[in-house]
């Protein structure tokens, strides 16, 4: 990951909730093809005691089937947000069988 990419610290569930339904591209480091993610969902989580963010939320994204991406930190590109660097998990595909992924903002 290259050093310029911020880590979105600053964040807010309302940052992302307007992008719903559009295209992040995952940066390959080793220069390969960007893989398209879609952000599916932003989801509000329960406020934790003593937690370094007093609004934590996911942000869900499915991805082309054909493609899997490893649980690990991912440069994201997005057309009005910019470059993020985002920890992404993947998640079990649901009926569909598209790939999902999970951001925890905590």
């Amino acid at each position: 990951m290259p050093d310029d990419v911020p880590v979105p610290h600053d964040l807010h569930a309302a940052t992302f909730v307007p992008y719903e339904g559009t295209t992040f591209a995952v940066v390959h480091p080793d220069g390969g093809d960007p893989v398209p993610l879609t952000l599916a969902a932003v989801v509000a989580a329960a406020e934790q005691a003593n937690a370094p963010r007093v609004d934590p939320f996911s942000l869900w994204f499915t991805g082309p089937p054909e493609v899997g991406l490893a649980q690990g930190l991912w440069t994201l590109d997005h057309d009005v947000l910019g470059r993020l660097a985002v920890f992404l998990v993947p998640r079990k595909p649901e009926a569909d069988g598209l790939p999902r992924y999970e951001a925890v903002f905590n």
